[in-house]
């Protein structure tokens, strides 16, 4: 066990060094870069983009729903002015119907009076007096509440008030519940994800492609200069067009690469040659009569007694 274990152990070493130097070259380094630019950029946007389509979700679900409410506001208006509620329920699920939300009418004590939800039917329920005396005023009045526990769950509320001859005698909710408010929004939120994922692919793809385009130049050269340590003086490198930087590398080494055959062929030029005429390598030896002349040439000064 102990023997298993070590052996487990220097594999994942062995395996994070190997990810480390792999994330070391430029290649992962430039896709790494560029993908983290572009997911932080897409995290920026997309919070800014949620933000923005949530405020105008709401914006047009309230403004929505202020209308409706308005319009059954100035017909129950209408109706008590005439003495007759005859027909209000009526209308008041017509505009249920229409807004995809329920209507609370109620007096200015926030007794309830009618409702188009059936869940609250036959139910004596008041609502709070901030919700009342809010929906009364004469702002516009949106909210999140459940209406002093009339919900289990929170709703959004906008209220509108009931003004008859002149006098305000009640108000008008136009109530529905969070997950219909965010229809929309998510429609939105969906949208951008398709797009987020999409743009973050094909910059994953771009960006693999552009490395590995930066990449193989260098790869090239450390392939070219191990073959000229092992002496073939002939590789050369390919000419990159496009790219002013790796064009200008790639003719820096060949360069190089010319002037060091150049200075090669010299070297093996000069040692044959030196050792065609150097008698101590030619022939290892002079013959005498030659060594002779060349002693005569040159008499020797005898010493002086």
């Amino acid at each position: 066990m102990p023997e298993e274990n070590k052996e487990k152990t220097q594999k994942k070493r062995w395996t994070l060094k190997k990810v480390k130097t792999r994330c070391r070259t430029i290649y992962w380094q430039n896709f790494l870069l560029t993908a983290s630019v572009v997911m932080l950029t897409l995290a920026l946007l997309g919070s800014a983009f949620f933000a923005l389509t949530y405020s105008y979700a709401i914006d047009e679900r309230s403004e929505q729903m202020q209308s409706k409410a308005t319009v059954v506001s100035h017909m129950v208006s209408s109706y008590m002015e005439n003495g007759s509620l005859t027909g209000l329920r009526e209308l008041a699920d017509f505009a249920s119907n229409v807004t995809d939300a329920e209507f609370l009418i109620c007096n200015s004590d926030g007794n309830l009076l009618l409702t188009t939800d059936t869940t609250l039917v036959n139910r004596v329920l008041t609502v709070p007096q901030d919700v009342a005396e809010g929906a009364m005023s004469d702002d516009t009045y949106a909210v999140r509440t459940t209406l002093g526990d009339i919900y289990e769950d929170t709703h959004f509320v906008v209220g509108v008030p009931i003004v008859s001859e002149g006098a305000t005698v009640g108000f008008v909710l136009a109530v529905t519940g969070a997950r219909a408010l965010t229809t929309m929004w998510r429609t939105f939120i969906g949208l951008f994800f398709m797009t987020a994922v999409t743009v973050l692919l094909l910059s994953f793809v771009v960006s693999a492609w552009v490395s590995m385009r930066q990449s193989r130049p260098i790869h090239e050269m450390a392939e070219a200069t191990r073959r000229f340590a092992e002496g073939n003086f002939d590789v050369r490198m390919h000419n990159y067009e496009g790219v002013t930087e790796i064009s200008e590398l790639a003719e820096s080494f060949n360069n190089m690469a010319d002037s060091l055959q150049e200075t090669e062929r010299q070297r093996r030029l000069y040692r044959r040659y030196s050792g065609r005429h150097d008698p101590a390598r030619a022939g290892k030896g002079v013959p005498a009569h030659h060594l002779g002349r060349g002693a005569a040439a040159f008499p020797s000064r005898a010493p002086h007694a």
